[in-house]
């Protein structure tokens, strides 16, 4: 079931950031679960000028039993924080 979020960013030193986005929470076969998530700017109001929108951060985390108290984690992202 997808779940909107909406982020706004204040990291020193640059100009703030913004962004929405979509989430996916799975259950896949074999016990192993994945997070995933992207830009979904459609969900956002209209763009600040003071602040730049991202339009590029999509990633996911997956959980995989390995063996009884084992699990294998794996992260994946990739990122533009765009601006200058």
């Amino acid at each position: 079931m997808p779940h909107d979020l909406s982020l706004e960013n204040h990291p020193p030193l640059v100009r703030r950031r913004d962004y929405c986005m979509g989430v996916r929470l799975s259950r896949l076969p074999g016990g192993r679960y994945r997070s995933e998530w992207w830009v979904d700017n459609r969900l956002c109001g209209p763009p600040d000028p003071r602040i730049v929108r991202i339009e590029e951060n999509a990633g996911m985390w997956q959980a995989e039993p390995l063996d009884a108290g084992h699990t294998r984690l794996t992260y994946e992202a990739h990122t533009d924080p765009g601006g200058a």
